[in-house]
């Protein structure tokens, strides 16, 4: 990335060693390789620190030619735009809800790729430092 789209990070990397000791107390050079293996991956594990999640909701449009049912349903993958940013995103219906009143049915939808709760990002967490073994 370039110009405005390029991030910069500065990572204290400092306690890479540059040398290795063995049992005895004696110091030997390490490779250059190794060094810059250690340094690329403490740069690309503080990247992982600050990588920014992108979220776009949606909400169906009333007046639209495509039908519930006929043209889109649960599970769907549609586009959901928002033009004024000029910014759009293919999304995964993963909820339907159809709320009867008496001014008539209107539908509310919810995507997989919507904001998260906390309590969705509490059990993301958990379930990657703790994955369940199938047996």
């Amino acid at each position: 990335m370039s110009g405005l789209d390029r991030y910069e990070l500065y990572v204290d990397a400092r306690d890479v060693e540059e040398t290795n000791t063995d049992d005895d107390g004696n110091e030997t050079p390490r490779s250059v390789t190794d060094i810059e293996a250690d340094l690329s991956n403490r740069g690309n594990e503080k990247l992982d620190e600050h990588k920014q999640e992108i979220f776009l909701g949606g909400q169906i449009l009333t007046k639209s030619p495509f039908k519930y049912e006929r043209d889109w349903d649960l599970g769907d993958i549609v586009t959901v735009m928002y033009k004024y940013w000029g910014v759009s995103m293919d999304a995964r219906i993963t909820e339907v809800k159809e709320i009867y009143e008496e001014s008539g049915m209107r539908i509310e939808v919810v995507f997989d790729k919507d904001k998260p709760d906390f309590i969705s990002v509490l059990k993301r967490k958990f379930n990657t430092l703790n994955p369940v073994v199938k047996r």
